[in-house]
């Protein structure tokens, strides 16, 4: 829950809101940053900054991207804004959005240069949390590609693409899941910089710590 108006301006430090696409972009977020910031104490760990509210993470996937430019700005807090990239042309509205709210003051918004946040995971993270490897690409779907190893593994009976829509929103929310949270703990510093080569991550969680200086 996000508190009213009144209570955050009480706060001693003016917290950053940072808006992201789902709860398990959160617990990704989370994880990788506790695991850089035991490392290098310059990048912020989410999960601590959250609890000393310096740091409200909001999950908002599903709002139009009229709402994404608008919603918080009557709360007059600095605001970092983290898009998925998808396929065009959702892609290009993304882009659209995040350059209206990269106009405001005070506010940061960013498509990541990979399709979501599972794209930044090391394959050998995925293993050690599913016990099947699988190629990683910038683009591919991470959950189809896990599934589809999976059932050739023998976990699965029945093969994603004979799914029911129905029984592929809860595979895809299952593995999802358990990507964003136990594949998460298994990145280490190495391994997030191997896959995270541009250091996107690192520079998203600066940008967060330079806001909330701001």
């Amino acid at each position: 829950m996000i508190e009213s108006n009144a209570s955050l301006a009480e706060t001693r430090h003016r917290p950053v809101i940072v808006v992201v696409e789902g709860q398990f972009d959160i617990e990704f977020l989370r994880r990788i940053s506790r695991t850089l910031h035991a490392a290098d104490s310059a990048v912020p760990n989410l999960a601590t900054e959250e609890t000393d509210g310096n740091v409200i993470l909001v999950p908002f996937g599903g709002g139009g991207h009229a709402e994404w430019i608008s919603r918080f700005q009557s709360l007059q807090l600095p605001e970092f804004h983290l898009f998925d990239r998808e396929t065009s042309p959702e892609t290009e509205n993304r882009l659209a959005t995040a350059a209206a709210i990269n106009a405001r003051p005070g506010c940061h918004a960013v498509v990541m240069r990979r399709r979501s946040l599972e794209n930044y995971l090391h394959s050998d993270a995925v293993a050690e949390a599913f016990g099947v490897t699988i190629d990683i690409t910038p683009q591919c779907s991470v959950v189809q590609r896990l599934a589809t190893e999976l059932h050739r593994s023998g976990s699965f009976a029945i093969p994603w693409h004979e799914l029911s829509r129905k029984g592929r929103h809860r595979l895809f929310n299952r593995l999802k899941r358990r990507l964003n949270t136990a594949a998460a703990d298994y990145m280490t510093v190495e391994r997030i910089q191997q896959a995270d080569s541009a250091f996107e991550i690192r520079f998203w969680l600066q940008s967060i710590t330079t806001l909330g200086n701001d």
